[in-house]
């Protein structure tokens, strides 16, 4: 017997006196068993008003510091005993009110203290440890697994080794045992992508997932195809059977029973010609199991990660020819009509998407039975018509997150498996088409000065028109006005697009029916209208887009990415943006911006150009890819490109972000600003990027003209106006401030005769130069302005590059080594940005 105190907890500061009790253990269990005392106790446990000591959430990284932060939290709350108390439980037949009170109100704070350490977890923790009953349990087994997270990284800091995170990612990886072959090859193609802490992640909810398959009976994934288990000698295929054959020496004594296996009459079962059945034998034997593939499970819980089932070797009757194999593919196809045992026509022109971006009709669904050499059959439901191989074998894939109807494959006693195939047109033996580079038209809009772009999304396909926004973070689109689409996919909370997305948020409930932008269970992120300077939030899904290819002097083939990440917004984000456009295309430094996305999708270069036309007639253009970046009459601009590093603010500089979110926009390393040979006196430390994000120069589409801090404005505007004393001035024209009269003005290549203005980069030697064309804006026929406009005295950048200055300049950002390669005015090599060929020579 043990002494045990044991109180209740409540809301507020209410709390409930419960009796003393005492413990036993119950023989044979490790149970405590409550009986009664009369000591009352006046221990309580409150719920502090202010939940100021709660830990972050913890998503399976610095363990230790959650813990202890945890452990305070709780022991504030007086709940902390319950991390080591075991549950306790009623005698059987226990009738006494005090040991059932007791009982109670240890089930209740124990509740209370499990659900703190629960509610402590990020989203996707939290459905992996939501089935532990008991806080103790809870924490024993969180102890137990991330107590030592940090042991083998720590010895080599220890030894003064400096190993790479790349390096201990593969090494983890390699180490994993042999039954975790087929999720070790997936972690391997990802590796590149990950850091440790995701690979961590991913590991313990694998763990935790296959843990549990095991408690439900069922085992985790484990592939046996083309297994053979025991070898019999080949039968001599040049000899026709024709019926029963007598055993050698026993001629004339004909078996006159059933046989045991087949039913026949004439031969024993030992004789059988046929594949031996199972007739409830418990007995161990081996069968041969070649070309049978035994798949208990397919886990539908493992994050990130779908298993598809390929059919790609099988003996088959006849050794029909003609058969394709595709071992990326979720769906499988067949051409010949005359294999189908039953056909129905298609009737909604559902389309695929092929591994070379073409597309195909999908003509009628029907079954196909294929009859192998072992005597077995492989139903093929929903197929149509072209896929005939000669050798076929299941293997298993892990592959991208796919839609609803992708290929799963289910294995019966009798070895019939059922697939999910399509009939598509022959037009899809096409050779394998990969784009080096992609392609967007840019046309600026003349009422809002705003560069819009143009792409096709959706099933069926729909232009949609959207701002350019260099800096954005992703695509977003305005989803509560007539979205529709076949192919719409919304990112489940704790998947892998969530993941790259680095979505913070999780919409557990839509109030309202399924649709694009309002689905449950579904990861959000904050779409901006940088225009504006307005956000809110909005559910992260995919569809398909498609764009024009390049190789860099004409269109070449429309191509197609079919699961592209988008966010959907609202249509009050619409405000003050351009007529007719959707949404936002945004180019920043993000994992699923639109060069992150088509890079990753087409494996080429991490580098996209913009080339903005000053021109409202004619486009411009964005180019995802490498150069060349040709230009009439046969001009590659790429090839006077300077080039100076790129900088990334550890701050968001979004209207709304999480703490700790970079941000997503250009920023370049500006040191001074001249004018002419001359150098503009100005607070240089405002140039530089502060503690808090605030400071330096970075690059934008979505301001028409440069914004400059009010000292460096002030200090700019009067220089040049001193450099230009021999024009006269004219009345300021909001919302510039310096204009001047254009008829004392020259002309030259590159626009009106001023001094150019030189934004000098990381050495005297680099620099930006804004010649007239950049630099003055015509607001009437006879006045010229100073195309810069007054940012405030303490705005968020000291200096944003704006779209006029960007006009009729190449720029490359190159996201792999981090830098910026920029053209002088175009003016000077007889060409413009308008001047990109957009007529197919394909």
């Amino acid at each position: 017997m043990s002494p045990s105190v044991k109180e209740t907890s409540s809301c507020g500061d209410v709390a409930v006196e419960i009796m003393a009790t005492a413990t036993e253990t119950a023989s044979g269990s490790g149970t405590p068993i409550v009986t009664p005392t009369s000591v009352p106790i006046q221990n309580h446990v409150h719920v502090p008003i202010n939940h100021g000591e709660k830990s972050k959430k913890f998503n399976g990284t610095e363990f230790k510091r959650w813990q202890q932060k945890m452990l305070f939290y709780l022991t504030t709350l007086n709940l902390a005993w319950f991390l080591h108390e075991e549950a306790l439980a009623l005698k059987e037949g226990e009738s006494d009110r005090q040991v059932v009170a007791v009982v109670d109100a240890w089930k209740h704070s124990d509740f209370l203290c499990r659900n703190y350490i629960l509610n402590g977890f990020d989203n996707m923790l939290y459905n992996v440890y939501s089935p532990l009953k008991t806080a103790k349990e809870l924490w024993d087994s969180l102890e137990k697994k991330y107590k030592t997270e940090d042991a083998g990284t720590k010895k080599f800091v220890v030894e003064g080794m400096s190993l790479s995170e790349s390096f201990q990612v593969a090494a983890l990886v390699e180490k994993l045992p042999p039954a975790w072959k087929y999720f070790k090859n997936y972690l391997k193609y990802k590796r590149k992508e990950m850091t440790m802490d995701e690979l961590i992640v991913r590991l313990r909810i694998e763990e935790d997932n296959r843990k549990a398959e095991e408690r439900n009976g069922k085992n985790p994934i484990e592939s046996k195809a083309n297994v053979v288990e025991q070898v019999h000698k080949p039968h001599n295929r040049k000899r026709k059977f024709t019926g029963d054959v007598p055993k050698q020496g026993d001629s004339n004594k004909k078996f006159k029973g059933k046989c045991y296996n087949c039913g026949k009459t004439g031969h024993r079962a030992s004789d059988c010609r046929r594949p031996k059945k199972n007739h409830g034998s418990t007995s161990k034997k081996t069968t041969n199991q070649a070309n049978v593939t035994e798949l208990d499970y397919i886990s539908d819980g493992v994050n990130d990660i779908n298993l598809s089932a390929v059919v790609s070797e099988a003996n088959l009757v006849g050794n029909p020819k003609g058969w394709w194999v595709d071992t990326g593919a979720t769906r499988h196809i067949c051409e010949d009509k005359k294999m189908f045992t039953t056909y129905n026509e298609a009737a909604n022109c559902e389309q695929l998407f092929m591994g070379n971006s073409s597309t195909s009709t999908v003509a009628g669904q029907g079954k196909v039975i294929l009859k192998m050499t072992s005597g077995k059959e492989l139903t093929l439901n929903n197929v149509g018509p072209e896929c005939r191989f000669t050798r076929v074998k299941v293997v298993m894939r892990s592959l991208p997150r796919c839609d609803s109807r992708a290929l799963h494959m289910a294995s019966s006693f009798h070895s019939t498996l059922l697939f999910s195939l399509l009939l598509i047109s022959s037009a899809f033996a096409k050779t394998s088409f990969r784009p080096k580079a992609l392609i967007l038209p840019v046309q600026k809009d003349p009422s809002t000065l705003q560069y819009v772009t143009n792409l096709n999304q959706r099933t069926p396909l729909v232009p949609v028109n959207l701002t350019l926004d260099l800096g954005g973070q992703f695509l977003w689109v305005n989803c509560e006005q007539g979205y529709s689409s076949s192919s719409y996919r919304p990112a489940r909370c704790g998947s892998a697009q969530c993941s790259l997305a680095g979505s913070k948020s999780c919409t557990t409930e839509c109030y309202s029916a399924p649709k694009p932008g309002c689905y449950n269970n579904t990861c959000g992120l904050l779409p901006d209208n940088t225009v504006t300077h307005t956000s809110t939030g909005g559910d992260l899904g995919s569809d398909i887009v498609t764009v024009e290819s390049t190789d860099g002097k004409n269109p070449k083939k429309v191509v197609s990415v079919p699961h592209f990440l988008f966010v959907c917004g609202s249509t009050s984000l619409l405000e003050g943006l351009a007529s007719g456009v959707k949404g936002m295309a945004g180019l920043g430094r993000t994992k699923i911006s639109l060069p992150s996305q088509f890079s990753t999708t087409y494996s080429f270069h991490k580098k996209f150009a913009i080339c903005l036309t000053s021109s409202t007639r004619s486009n411009g253009v964005a180019i995802f890819g490498d150069g060349p970046y040709m230009f009439l009459p046969n001009i590659d601009a790429s090839t006077s490109l300077i080039y100076t590093p790129l900088i990334r603010n550890p701050v968001s500089t979004a209207s709304a972000s999480f703490s700790g979110d970079a941000s997503s926009d250009y920023f370049i390393g500006v040191k001074s600003i001249k004018i002419g040979e001359k150098n503009v006196p100005i607070n240089t430390t405002l140039l530089t990027i502060d503690s808090e994000g605030n400071g330096g120069t970075k690059i934008s589409t979505v301001n028409p003209y440069t914004v400059l801090e009010t000292s460096i404005y002030k200090a700019v505007t009067k220089f040049f106006i001193n450099e230009l004393s021999g024009v006269p001035r004219v009345a300021s024209v909001a919302p510039f401030e310096a204009c001047f009269n254009s008829k004392n003005i020259s002309s030259t290549r590159v626009g009106p005769g001023v001094p150019a203005i030189f934004l000098v980069l990381q050495s005297e030697t680099v620099f930006w130069s804004i010649y007239g064309a950049n630099s003055m804006v015509q607001v009437s026929d006879d006045v010229l302005c100073l195309g810069f406009v007054d940012g405030g005295a303490k705005p968020r950048t000291s200096i944003v590059i704006g779209g006029y200055q960007l006009e009729d300049n190449l720029l490359q950002f190159d996201l792999a080594a981090s830098r910026l390669g920029f053209s002088a005015s175009l003016f000077f090599r007889r060409t413009t940005c308008a001047n990109f060929n957009f007529t197919s020579n394909a």
